[in-house]
Protein backbone atom coordinates (compact mmCIF):
# COMPACT_ATOMS: atom_id res chain seq x y z
CA UNK A 1 0.00 0.00 0.00
CA UNK A 2 2.90 2.52 0.96
CA UNK A 3 4.24 1.77 -2.54
CA UNK A 4 1.10 2.51 -4.25
CA UNK A 5 0.69 5.92 -2.12
CA UNK A 6 4.14 6.67 -3.51
CA UNK A 7 3.07 6.29 -6.79
CA UNK A 8 0.27 8.30 -6.97
CA UNK A 9 1.54 10.78 -5.03
CA UNK A 10 4.79 11.25 -6.92
CA UNK A 11 2.65 10.99 -10.32
CA UNK A 12 0.40 13.36 -9.19
CA UNK A 13 2.62 16.31 -7.70
CA UNK A 14 4.40 16.77 -11.31
CA UNK A 15 2.23 18.40 -13.74
CA UNK A 16 4.50 17.01 -16.49
CA UNK A 17 2.98 13.99 -15.67
CA UNK A 18 0.01 14.79 -17.20
CA UNK A 19 1.27 16.09 -20.33
CA UNK A 20 2.94 12.71 -20.83
CA UNK A 21 0.02 10.63 -20.05
CA UNK A 22 -1.68 13.33 -22.96
CA UNK A 23 0.95 12.64 -25.83
CA UNK A 24 0.37 8.83 -25.04
CA UNK A 25 -3.20 9.58 -25.29
CA UNK A 26 -2.70 11.22 -28.19
CA UNK A 27 -0.74 8.54 -30.15
CA UNK A 28 -2.94 5.59 -28.96
CA UNK A 29 -5.91 7.77 -30.52
CA UNK A 30 -4.28 8.98 -33.57
CA UNK A 31 -3.25 5.07 -34.50
CA UNK A 32 -6.93 3.97 -33.19
CA UNK A 33 -8.50 6.11 -35.78
CA UNK A 34 -6.15 4.90 -38.48
CA UNK A 35 -6.47 1.33 -38.20
CA UNK A 36 -10.38 2.23 -38.28
CA UNK A 37 -9.94 3.73 -41.32
CA UNK A 38 -7.76 1.74 -42.64
CA UNK A 39 -9.78 -1.37 -41.84
CA UNK A 40 -12.53 0.08 -42.82
CA UNK A 41 -10.92 1.19 -46.61
CA UNK A 42 -9.65 -2.41 -47.12
CA UNK A 43 -13.52 -4.35 -46.61
CA UNK A 44 -14.77 -1.66 -49.09
CA UNK A 45 -12.46 -2.48 -51.52
CA UNK A 46 -12.31 -5.91 -51.22
CA UNK A 47 -16.24 -5.68 -51.75
CA UNK A 48 -16.24 -3.64 -54.81
CA UNK A 49 -13.29 -6.34 -56.05
CA UNK A 50 -15.26 -9.18 -55.06
CA UNK A 51 -18.54 -7.32 -56.93
CA UNK A 52 -16.50 -7.78 -60.22
CA UNK A 53 -14.69 -10.88 -59.76
CA UNK A 54 -15.45 -14.16 -59.51
CA UNK A 55 -14.71 -16.29 -56.56
CA UNK A 56 -12.16 -18.56 -58.88
CA UNK A 57 -11.04 -18.77 -62.35
CA UNK A 58 -10.36 -21.90 -64.09
CA UNK A 59 -8.92 -22.70 -67.61
CA UNK A 60 -7.14 -25.56 -69.13
CA UNK A 61 -3.88 -25.79 -69.08
CA UNK A 62 -1.10 -25.96 -71.80
CA UNK A 63 -3.27 -26.49 -75.24
CA UNK A 64 -6.01 -24.82 -76.88
CA UNK A 65 -9.33 -26.29 -76.51
CA UNK A 66 -12.23 -24.91 -79.25
CA UNK A 67 -14.86 -25.78 -76.87
CA UNK A 68 -13.54 -24.37 -73.84
CA UNK A 69 -16.63 -23.73 -71.89
CA UNK A 70 -17.69 -27.51 -72.28
CA UNK A 71 -14.27 -28.99 -71.43
CA UNK A 72 -14.64 -27.30 -67.83
CA UNK A 73 -18.22 -28.17 -67.32
CA UNK A 74 -17.17 -31.80 -67.93
CA UNK A 75 -13.86 -31.25 -66.13
CA UNK A 76 -16.18 -29.62 -63.07
CA UNK A 77 -19.52 -31.77 -63.05
CA UNK A 78 -19.26 -33.46 -60.05
CA UNK A 79 -17.59 -30.12 -58.31
CA UNK A 80 -21.35 -28.43 -59.50
CA UNK A 81 -23.84 -27.79 -56.22
CA UNK A 82 -26.27 -29.85 -58.05
CA UNK A 83 -24.26 -32.66 -57.91
CA UNK A 84 -23.11 -32.19 -54.19
CA UNK A 85 -20.07 -29.91 -54.72
CA UNK A 86 -18.80 -26.68 -53.88
CA UNK A 87 -19.70 -24.87 -57.38
CA UNK A 88 -22.50 -22.86 -58.12
CA UNK A 89 -22.41 -21.17 -61.26
CA UNK A 90 -20.25 -21.35 -63.73
CA UNK A 91 -19.87 -18.34 -66.71
CA UNK A 92 -17.38 -18.31 -69.89
CA UNK A 93 -15.36 -14.99 -70.31
CA UNK A 94 -13.41 -14.28 -73.68
CA UNK A 95 -11.21 -11.10 -73.51
CA UNK A 96 -9.64 -8.60 -75.79
CA UNK A 97 -7.44 -5.34 -76.26
CA UNK A 98 -9.31 -2.02 -77.89
CA UNK A 99 -10.61 1.16 -78.15
CA UNK A 100 -13.88 2.98 -77.67
CA UNK A 101 -14.72 5.73 -79.82
CA UNK A 102 -17.76 8.17 -79.91
CA UNK A 103 -18.11 9.90 -83.43
CA UNK A 104 -20.71 11.91 -82.56
CA UNK A 105 -19.58 13.58 -79.07
CA UNK A 106 -19.27 17.33 -79.10
CA UNK A 107 -15.96 18.57 -80.06
CA UNK A 108 -15.24 15.93 -81.97
CA UNK A 109 -14.67 12.26 -81.98
CA UNK A 110 -13.42 10.84 -78.13
CA UNK A 111 -11.52 7.58 -78.29
CA UNK A 112 -10.42 5.46 -75.03
CA UNK A 113 -8.53 2.24 -74.37
CA UNK A 114 -11.02 -0.22 -73.41
CA UNK A 115 -10.69 -4.24 -72.21
CA UNK A 116 -13.59 -5.88 -74.44
CA UNK A 117 -15.34 -8.81 -72.65
CA UNK A 118 -17.31 -11.45 -73.72
CA UNK A 119 -19.95 -13.02 -71.67
CA UNK A 120 -23.52 -14.57 -71.45
CA UNK A 121 -25.46 -12.14 -69.68
CA UNK A 122 -27.42 -14.44 -67.73
CA UNK A 123 -24.47 -16.96 -66.39
CA UNK A 124 -22.24 -13.80 -66.25
CA UNK A 125 -25.11 -12.61 -63.47
CA UNK A 126 -25.04 -15.60 -61.64
CA UNK A 127 -21.50 -15.72 -60.67
CA UNK A 128 -20.95 -11.75 -60.44
CA UNK A 129 -24.23 -9.25 -58.60
CA UNK A 130 -23.93 -7.72 -62.87
CA UNK A 131 -27.48 -6.78 -62.35
CA UNK A 132 -27.24 -4.87 -58.91
CA UNK A 133 -24.44 -2.87 -60.78
CA UNK A 134 -26.40 -1.74 -63.61
CA UNK A 135 -29.17 -0.67 -61.21
CA UNK A 136 -29.01 -0.42 -57.34
CA UNK A 137 -25.40 0.88 -57.57
CA UNK A 138 -25.95 4.17 -60.25
CA UNK A 139 -25.66 6.98 -58.31
CA UNK A 140 -28.21 9.87 -58.89
CA UNK A 141 -26.05 11.86 -61.56
CA UNK A 142 -26.28 8.36 -63.82
CA UNK A 143 -30.03 7.85 -64.02
CA UNK A 144 -29.67 8.64 -67.59
CA UNK A 145 -28.00 5.49 -68.17
CA UNK A 146 -30.03 3.05 -65.89
CA UNK A 147 -31.72 0.39 -67.99
CA UNK A 148 -35.56 -0.40 -67.70
CA UNK A 149 -36.63 -3.74 -65.39
CA UNK A 150 -38.37 -4.99 -68.61
CA UNK A 151 -34.31 -5.02 -70.34
CA UNK A 152 -32.30 -6.01 -67.01
CA UNK A 153 -33.19 -9.83 -67.87
CA UNK A 154 -31.26 -9.52 -70.91
CA UNK A 155 -29.94 -5.88 -72.60
CA UNK A 156 -28.56 -7.87 -75.17
CA UNK A 157 -32.17 -8.70 -76.35
CA UNK A 158 -33.61 -7.68 -79.46
CA UNK A 159 -31.43 -5.33 -80.40
CA UNK A 160 -30.81 -3.93 -84.37
CA UNK A 161 -27.25 -3.35 -83.66
CA UNK A 162 -25.24 -5.90 -81.39
CA UNK A 163 -25.60 -4.25 -78.06
CA UNK A 164 -22.38 -3.00 -75.15
CA UNK A 165 -22.56 -2.89 -71.84
CA UNK A 166 -19.78 -0.51 -70.36
CA UNK A 167 -18.75 1.41 -67.21
CA UNK A 168 -20.54 4.71 -66.40
CA UNK A 169 -17.00 6.38 -65.66
CA UNK A 170 -16.62 5.08 -69.43
CA UNK A 171 -19.66 6.22 -70.77
CA UNK A 172 -19.05 9.63 -68.92
CA UNK A 173 -15.66 9.81 -70.60
CA UNK A 174 -17.02 9.42 -74.13
CA UNK A 175 -20.48 11.41 -73.61
CA UNK A 176 -22.17 8.42 -74.14
CA UNK A 177 -26.04 7.63 -73.23
CA UNK A 178 -28.07 4.34 -73.62
CA UNK A 179 -29.31 4.07 -77.27
CA UNK A 180 -26.00 5.69 -78.52
CA UNK A 181 -23.33 4.38 -81.13
CA UNK A 182 -20.56 3.52 -80.13
CA UNK A 183 -17.34 2.53 -82.21
CA UNK A 184 -14.94 -0.76 -80.93
CA UNK A 185 -11.59 -1.31 -82.38
CA UNK A 186 -9.49 -4.36 -81.98
CA UNK A 187 -6.31 -5.85 -82.36
CA UNK A 188 -5.65 -9.17 -82.33
CA UNK A 189 -2.91 -11.37 -83.48
CA UNK A 190 -3.07 -13.94 -86.45
CA UNK A 191 -1.13 -16.88 -87.63
CA UNK A 192 -1.08 -17.31 -90.91
CA UNK A 193 -0.27 -20.69 -93.02
CA UNK A 194 3.70 -19.91 -92.80
CA UNK A 195 3.36 -19.55 -89.34
CA UNK A 196 3.94 -16.08 -89.14
CA UNK A 197 2.26 -13.63 -86.26
CA UNK A 198 0.96 -10.46 -88.29
CA UNK A 199 -1.39 -8.37 -86.03
CA UNK A 200 -5.52 -8.42 -87.57
CA UNK A 201 -7.39 -5.31 -86.42
CA UNK A 202 -11.27 -5.19 -86.73
CA UNK A 203 -13.98 -2.32 -86.77
CA UNK A 204 -17.78 -2.50 -85.39
CA UNK A 205 -20.73 -0.55 -84.74
CA UNK A 206 -22.85 -1.45 -81.43
CA UNK A 207 -24.82 0.17 -79.27
CA UNK A 208 -24.93 1.19 -75.40
CA UNK A 209 -27.08 -1.14 -73.69
CA UNK A 210 -26.72 -0.47 -70.44
CA UNK A 211 -24.17 0.99 -68.01
CA UNK A 212 -22.70 -0.61 -65.29
CA UNK A 213 -21.25 0.99 -61.41
CA UNK A 214 -19.13 -1.24 -59.61
CA UNK A 215 -17.14 1.27 -57.14
CA UNK A 216 -14.03 0.57 -59.12
CA UNK A 217 -13.01 2.86 -61.12
CA UNK A 218 -10.07 1.35 -62.58
CA UNK A 219 -13.15 -1.44 -63.64
CA UNK A 220 -15.96 1.05 -64.64
CA UNK A 221 -13.42 2.88 -66.97
CA UNK A 222 -11.95 0.40 -69.03
CA UNK A 223 -14.18 -2.63 -69.38
CA UNK A 224 -16.31 -3.02 -71.79
CA UNK A 225 -19.22 -6.17 -72.37
CA UNK A 226 -20.63 -7.55 -75.09
CA UNK A 227 -21.96 -11.06 -76.43
CA UNK A 228 -19.98 -13.91 -77.15
CA UNK A 229 -21.16 -14.23 -80.51
CA UNK A 230 -20.33 -10.47 -80.89
CA UNK A 231 -17.02 -10.94 -79.42
CA UNK A 232 -16.08 -13.36 -82.07
CA UNK A 233 -17.63 -11.36 -84.95
CA UNK A 234 -16.00 -7.98 -83.96
CA UNK A 235 -12.98 -9.40 -82.76
CA UNK A 236 -12.03 -12.66 -84.61
CA UNK A 237 -14.16 -11.71 -87.72
CA UNK A 238 -16.26 -14.86 -87.11
CA UNK A 239 -13.64 -17.36 -87.41
CA UNK A 240 -14.74 -20.50 -85.60
CA UNK A 241 -11.61 -22.24 -84.97
CA UNK A 242 -11.05 -19.74 -81.86
CA UNK A 243 -12.12 -21.09 -78.66
CA UNK A 244 -15.26 -20.02 -77.30
CA UNK A 245 -13.75 -18.50 -74.13
CA UNK A 246 -10.51 -18.01 -72.61
CA UNK A 247 -11.79 -18.65 -68.93
CA UNK A 248 -14.46 -19.97 -66.96
CA UNK A 249 -15.76 -17.41 -63.96
CA UNK A 250 -16.50 -19.37 -61.31
CA UNK A 251 -18.93 -18.35 -58.29
CA UNK A 252 -18.26 -20.77 -54.83
CA UNK A 253 -20.95 -21.62 -52.48
CA UNK A 254 -18.89 -20.33 -49.32
CA UNK A 255 -16.93 -17.40 -50.30
CA UNK A 256 -15.01 -18.07 -47.60
CA UNK A 257 -14.17 -21.35 -48.64
CA UNK A 258 -12.35 -20.28 -51.76
CA UNK A 259 -8.53 -20.93 -50.89
CA UNK A 260 -10.07 -24.66 -49.94
CA UNK A 261 -11.69 -25.36 -53.02
CA UNK A 262 -9.35 -23.75 -55.43
CA UNK A 263 -6.28 -26.40 -53.35
CA UNK A 264 -8.97 -29.34 -53.71
CA UNK A 265 -9.18 -28.54 -57.40
CA UNK A 266 -6.21 -28.20 -58.23
CA UNK A 267 -4.66 -31.87 -56.72
CA UNK A 268 -8.05 -33.54 -57.79
CA UNK A 269 -7.70 -32.49 -61.94
CA UNK A 270 -4.19 -31.31 -62.81
CA UNK A 271 -5.30 -30.05 -66.57
CA UNK A 272 -7.04 -27.39 -65.00
CA UNK A 273 -5.53 -24.12 -63.93
CA UNK A 274 -7.36 -22.30 -61.18
CA UNK A 275 -6.62 -18.61 -59.64
CA UNK A 276 -8.58 -17.20 -56.89
CA UNK A 277 -10.15 -13.13 -57.01
CA UNK A 278 -7.57 -12.72 -54.31
CA UNK A 279 -4.80 -13.73 -56.11
CA UNK A 280 -5.61 -11.72 -59.23
CA UNK A 281 -6.01 -8.84 -57.33
CA UNK A 282 -3.16 -9.28 -55.12
CA UNK A 283 -1.04 -6.05 -56.13
CA UNK A 284 -4.03 -3.85 -55.00
CA UNK A 285 -4.84 -5.77 -51.78
CA UNK A 286 -1.03 -5.99 -50.90
CA UNK A 287 -0.76 -2.28 -51.43
CA UNK A 288 -3.71 -1.55 -49.00
CA UNK A 289 -2.15 -3.53 -46.68
CA UNK A 290 1.56 -2.34 -46.69
CA UNK A 291 -0.01 1.57 -46.67
CA UNK A 292 -1.90 0.39 -43.39
CA UNK A 293 1.43 -0.53 -41.29
CA UNK A 294 3.43 1.76 -42.86
CA UNK A 295 0.90 4.68 -41.46
CA UNK A 296 0.71 2.80 -38.04
CA UNK A 297 4.49 2.67 -37.64
CA UNK A 298 4.85 5.81 -38.45
CA UNK A 299 1.98 7.32 -36.28
CA UNK A 300 3.16 4.94 -33.50
CA UNK A 301 6.29 7.23 -33.34
CA UNK A 302 4.35 9.74 -31.73
CA UNK A 303 3.85 7.04 -28.40
CA UNK A 304 7.50 6.81 -28.71
CA UNK A 305 8.27 10.09 -28.43
CA UNK A 306 5.38 10.68 -24.77
CA UNK A 307 7.91 7.27 -23.96
CA UNK A 308 10.86 9.39 -24.37
CA UNK A 309 9.41 12.03 -22.36
CA UNK A 310 8.48 9.66 -19.99
CA UNK A 311 11.97 8.28 -19.45
CA UNK A 312 13.36 12.34 -19.13
CA UNK A 313 10.29 12.94 -16.55
CA UNK A 314 11.35 9.94 -14.47
CA UNK A 315 14.89 10.53 -14.48
CA UNK A 316 14.03 14.15 -13.12
CA UNK A 317 11.91 12.80 -10.59
CA UNK A 318 14.90 10.35 -9.44
CA UNK A 319 18.00 13.25 -9.40
CA UNK A 320 14.87 15.59 -7.41
CA UNK A 321 13.71 12.58 -5.24
CA UNK A 322 17.39 11.43 -3.65
CA UNK A 323 16.82 12.51 -0.33
CA UNK A 324 13.57 10.61 -0.47
CA UNK A 325 14.95 7.86 -1.30
CA UNK A 326 18.17 7.61 0.77
CA UNK A 327 15.80 8.15 3.62
CA UNK A 328 13.26 5.49 2.37
CA UNK A 329 16.55 2.96 2.27
CA UNK A 330 17.54 4.07 5.57
CA UNK A 331 14.02 3.25 7.14
CA UNK A 332 14.26 -0.21 5.34
CA UNK A 333 12.52 -0.17 2.36
CA UNK A 334 14.43 -2.59 -0.21
CA UNK A 335 15.71 -2.09 -3.56
CA UNK A 336 13.50 -4.06 -5.09
CA UNK A 337 10.41 -1.67 -3.47
CA UNK A 338 12.14 1.17 -4.84
CA UNK A 339 12.40 0.07 -8.13
CA UNK A 340 8.66 -1.40 -8.11
CA UNK A 341 7.70 2.67 -7.57
CA UNK A 342 9.45 4.11 -10.14
CA UNK A 343 8.32 1.51 -12.31
CA UNK A 344 4.63 1.96 -10.99
CA UNK A 345 4.78 5.58 -11.95
CA UNK A 346 5.65 4.78 -15.88
CA UNK A 347 3.46 2.11 -15.91
CA UNK A 348 0.60 4.13 -14.50
CA UNK A 349 1.30 7.24 -17.01
CA UNK A 350 1.03 4.51 -19.66
CA UNK A 351 -1.56 2.61 -18.56
CA UNK A 352 -4.23 6.23 -18.38
CA UNK A 353 -2.81 7.45 -21.46
CA UNK A 354 -3.16 3.86 -23.25
CA UNK A 355 -7.02 4.13 -21.84
CA UNK A 356 -7.95 7.41 -22.37
CA UNK A 357 -6.11 7.49 -25.97
CA UNK A 358 -8.15 4.23 -26.99
CA UNK A 359 -11.36 5.23 -25.87
CA UNK A 360 -11.09 8.91 -27.45
CA UNK A 361 -10.10 7.12 -30.50
CA UNK A 362 -12.93 4.59 -30.87
CA UNK A 363 -15.41 7.85 -30.08
CA UNK A 364 -13.54 9.52 -33.16
CA UNK A 365 -13.64 6.41 -35.39
CA UNK A 366 -17.12 5.91 -34.46
CA UNK A 367 -18.19 9.80 -35.31
CA UNK A 368 -15.19 10.34 -38.18
CA UNK A 369 -18.26 11.15 -40.50
CA UNK A 370 -19.91 13.87 -38.61
CA UNK A 371 -16.59 15.26 -37.68
CA UNK A 372 -15.71 15.19 -41.64
CA UNK A 373 -19.81 16.68 -42.10
CA UNK A 374 -19.33 19.42 -39.29
CA UNK A 375 -15.43 20.47 -41.05
CA UNK A 376 -16.84 20.57 -44.64
CA UNK A 377 -19.71 23.15 -43.25
CA UNK A 378 -18.99 26.86 -43.29
CA UNK A 379 -17.22 28.56 -41.86
CA UNK A 380 -14.19 25.83 -41.66
CA UNK A 381 -15.48 24.32 -45.67
CA UNK A 382 -12.51 21.96 -44.83
CA UNK A 383 -12.82 18.79 -47.33
CA UNK A 384 -11.58 15.54 -45.62
CA UNK A 385 -13.25 12.95 -47.81
CA UNK A 386 -13.88 13.47 -51.18
CA UNK A 387 -16.66 10.99 -52.42
CA UNK A 388 -15.91 12.42 -55.94
CA UNK A 389 -12.35 11.00 -55.74
CA UNK A 390 -12.50 8.05 -53.31
CA UNK A 391 -16.33 6.90 -54.90
CA UNK A 392 -17.63 6.05 -51.33
CA UNK A 393 -20.48 8.45 -49.87
CA UNK A 394 -19.26 7.96 -46.37
CA UNK A 395 -15.40 7.21 -44.97
CA UNK A 396 -15.77 3.79 -44.35
CA UNK A 397 -14.40 2.22 -40.57
CA UNK A 398 -14.18 -1.13 -38.84
CA UNK A 399 -12.71 -1.15 -35.86
CA UNK A 400 -10.90 -4.45 -34.68
CA UNK A 401 -10.22 -4.85 -31.18
CA UNK A 402 -7.23 -6.90 -31.59
CA UNK A 403 -5.72 -4.04 -33.21
CA UNK A 404 -6.54 -1.50 -30.43
CA UNK A 405 -5.83 -3.68 -27.67
CA UNK A 406 -2.62 -3.86 -29.24
CA UNK A 407 -2.16 -0.20 -29.68
CA UNK A 408 -3.29 0.28 -26.38
CA UNK A 409 -0.85 -2.24 -24.90
CA UNK A 410 2.06 -1.52 -27.26
CA UNK A 411 1.99 2.26 -25.44
CA UNK A 412 1.94 0.73 -22.14
CA UNK A 413 4.54 -1.36 -22.67
CA UNK A 414 6.82 1.52 -24.31
CA UNK A 415 6.24 3.74 -20.45
CA UNK A 416 6.78 0.82 -18.69
CA UNK A 417 10.15 0.25 -20.22
CA UNK A 418 10.66 4.08 -19.97
CA UNK A 419 9.88 3.35 -15.82
CA UNK A 420 11.94 0.14 -15.83
CA UNK A 421 15.03 2.25 -17.12
CA UNK A 422 14.38 5.15 -14.40
CA UNK A 423 13.65 2.66 -11.64
CA UNK A 424 16.99 0.54 -12.63
CA UNK A 425 18.78 3.75 -11.86
CA UNK A 426 17.13 4.70 -8.63
CA UNK A 427 17.22 1.04 -7.19
CA UNK A 428 20.99 1.50 -7.52
CA UNK A 429 21.49 4.64 -5.72
CA UNK A 430 23.24 4.43 -2.22
CA UNK A 431 21.32 5.42 0.38
CA UNK A 432 24.14 7.07 2.50
CA UNK A 433 24.99 8.68 -0.53
CA UNK A 434 21.62 10.36 -0.98
CA UNK A 435 21.37 11.75 2.50
CA UNK A 436 25.13 13.14 2.24
CA UNK A 437 24.63 14.56 -0.96
CA UNK A 438 21.61 16.87 0.41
Amino acid sequence: MDVLTLVFRYVGSRRVAFWAMLFVAIGVAANTVVVAVMDGFQDRVKAHVRGTESDLTVSVRGYMVQRHLAEVERILAGEMKSAGGDLVALAPHRQALGMAANTKAIGGSKQLPVRITGIDFKREAEVIPLKKMMTENLRAEHAHLRVSQEALDDPFANQILPGLIMGTSLADALDLRLGDDVQIVSVTLKNNDNGEVSFGSSNKVFQLVGCFDSGREDYDSLYVYMTSADFGQAVYGGDRTRPDCASVQVKVDDPGNVAKVKSRLESSYPTIEVTTWEEKNRTLLGAIRVEKMIIVIILFFIIAVAAGSILGILNMMVSEKRKDIGILRSMGMSSRRVTIVFLGCGALIGLVGAVLGAGLGMVIAANVNAIKDFLARPPLNIEVFSAEIYRFKDIPTRMEPAWIGGVALGAFLLATLAGAISAAAAARLDPVRCLKDQ
